[in-house]
């Protein structure tokens, strides 16, 4: 089932032996852009293309030209995901990618972050600080 382009990728379904071809036209064969809203936005960009077969999926962040590292790119039929990294922070997330409707998509992003914690010495329990003055006398300290 090949067109014979060479911008074509295709999945097979292993339990249903079928096969589901991505064109290099498919929905989601493009430039993406978070869309504006009142909370945040990102100045990343992913730029997702067919070549050879498969889904190639690249990431810059545009507002200082960093690039993510992206590996796992892998299409189910339904869904694209993959994995990026952002080498400064060394920040991990991975992404579910559909189409949703004309120049749309859902954007899943699942991120983890790890962090190194030490744990706080015990804190040594004491009694109230007084002064010398304050301290009971003892027989020993007592003038006889």
């Amino acid at each position: 089932m090949s067109s014979g382009h060479n911008l074509v990728g295709v999945w097979e379904d292993p339990k249903k032996k079928m096969q589901v071809v991505a064109r290099y036209n498919h929905p989601l064969v493009g430039t993406w852009q978070e869309v504006e809203n009142s909370v945040s936005e990102t100045s990343v960009v992913y730029k997702i293309a067919v070549v050879s077969g498969h889904f190639v999926v690249s990431g810059i962040d545009e507002s200082d030209g960093t690039k993510f590292m992206i590996s796992g790119v892998r299409w189910d039929g339904a869904a694209l995901r993959f994995t990026s990294l952002f080498p400064p922070t060394g920040h991990r997330a991975k992404h579910v990618l559909r189409a949703r409707g004309p120049g749309l998509m859902d954007h899943e992003v699942t991120s983890t972050d790890y962090e190194v914690w030490r744990k706080r010495p015990k804190a040594v329990v004491t009694g109230p600080q007084l002064p010398n003055s304050a301290l009971p006398k003892t027989a020993s300290s007592r003038k006889v």
